[in-house]
């Protein structure tokens, strides 16, 4: 019987066991904060491409409102509709009614 206790004492399995366990979740906290940086980082880059896409369609439409304008249209409300990987920008020119001229003129581009 004391034999048996005394090995019983000395037996490390369950805190090598612990140990394990310990370092297990240690790791899986750290690939869960990987992944939640990678994810943030996604949808950021994503609106950024968004945002870039539709500063390039904005210079498009000015190109074509002085265009239009120079040639006497007055009414472009509605320039274009365009989807771009998966969304869809509408750009819109207003110009001055009363003057009728280009100078001022105001695009937007809805995403």
């Amino acid at each position: 019987m004391l034999k048996n206790l005394k090995t019983l004492k000395n037996n490390e399995d369950g805190m090598v066991f612990i140990v394990v366990i310990a370092i297990i979740m240690a790791m899986m906290i750290l690939v869960i904060s990987i992944i939640s940086v990678n994810t943030s980082q996604v949808t950021s880059t994503e609106s950024e491409v968004r945002r870039i896409q539709a500063e390039i369609l904005a210079a498009g439409a000015l190109d074509y409102t002085l265009t239009m304008g120079s040639a006497g249209a007055t009414s472009l409300d509605n320039l274009f509709i365009e989807n771009l990987d998966g969304t869809t920008f509408s750009a819109k020119a207003g110009i001055d009614p009363i003057n009728a001229t280009l100078n001022s003129l105001n695009i937007s581009i809805n995403y």
